[in-house]
C-alpha cells in the first residue's frame, strides 16, 4: 500500500505531481506512480502490486479502484 496519497482535482495535475515526486526521488529506493484517468486500470493496479510509496490520483479514478477493491 502507498505511504503517502496526493489526491488532485485533474489529471494535469495528478500527472504533474507525479513528475515532481520523481525528481525528489531520485536515486533513493522511494517510487512514485500516478493513477489517473485515460490510462489502463490494469496497468495501474499492477504498478501498484509492484510497489508504490507516493501515489498520487484523481479523485475518480481513486473512487473507481476503492469501488472495485484495486
Amino acid at each position: 500500500a502507498p505511504l503517502c496519497l496526493i489526491v488532485s482535482p485533474t489529471r494535469e495535475l495528478a500527472l504533474q505531481t507525479e513528475r515532481e515526486a520523481r525528481k525528489f526521488a531520485f536515486e533513493t529506493p522511494v517510487i512514485p506512480c500516478s493513477a489517473v484517468g485515460g490510462h489502463d486500470m490494469f496497468t495501474v493496479s499492477d504498478r501498484l502490486r509492484q510497489g508504490c510509496h507516493i501515489l498520487s490520483a484523481t479523485t475518480g479514478r481513486l473512487k473507481d479502484m476503492v469501488e472495485k477493491g484495486r
